[in-house]
């Protein structure tokens, strides 16, 4: 299987195609320029909570610093309400030069999941559609690329991975990207989905480390 070397998000072009996933208390300004000083790529800032940047909060707009090196600014959010979302998106492209937005469906802490956001927010499909719809509506004048990261799902018995991909992929061609982060042992039926070329979901697909050495041993035996 070829490997890429660019990953197209809208307009950006990211070579090589490497993303560094935000972490919470993590990929702040001086971790992510620890990371550009090794190579090029996309460095995520992360996250903020949609809410804190709309109604001007003190700590969420603390956390949008970045450093002259970063050409593009790239920050994820965090929200469960389309109306926040679409705020949020816009004082970042518009007052903070940010050049890419990622959304948070992936997390799965209690705290998160228990509000309905994070990895349970999927699960509730018209939602999701309607903030999917917020964030790329308040983007696009900016031409400023959305993704989501994503997980299977919330548990074995409830996996949300593929209708989210369709929703994205449905309303919105590749500009919504799916980033699959595993949360429980990945079937034969999920590695199939998830293989390229086949158009069940989302590609170009960004799964985390762990994952992609799955996916890879996976698609090499099949």
């Amino acid at each position: 299987m070829p490997v890429p070397t660019t990953l197209r998000l809208g307009p950006l072009a990211v070579s090589p195609p490497v993303v560094l996933a935000p972490m919470a208390g993590v990929t702040n300004v001086a971790f992510r320029r620890l990371c550009r000083e090794q190579g090029a790529g996309l460095y995520v800032c992360e996250m903020i909570t949609s809410r804190g940047i709309v109604e001007g909060d003190r700590t969420s707009l603390s956390m949008l610093v970045f450093d002259p090196s970063e050409q593009v600014r790239s920050v994820q959010l965090y929200g469960i309400d389309p109306v926040y979302i679409g705020k949020a998106v816009e004082i970042l492209c518009g007052d903070y030069g940010v050049g890419h937005v990622d959304l948070n469906f992936g997390c799965p802490v209690p705290k998160v999941t228990r509000k309905g956001g994070g990895a349970a927010l999927p699960w509730k499909r018209r939602l999701l559609g309607d903030i999917l719809t917020a964030a790329v509506d308040a983007a696009e004048p900016y031409s400023v690329p959305v993704t989501m990261k994503t997980r299977i799902g919330i548990d074995e018995a409830h996996e949300t991975y593929l209708d989210a991909g369709r929703i994205a992929l449905g309303r919105y061609g590749l500009l919504v990207v799916v980033s699959v982060i595993v949360l429980f042992p990945i079937y034969t039926t999920v590695l199939a989905a998830l293989k390229p070329g086949n158009k069940v979901l989302v590609h170009p697909l960004l799964p985390d480390g762990f994952t992609l050495d799955v996916l890879r041993e996976a698609w090499t035996e099949g």
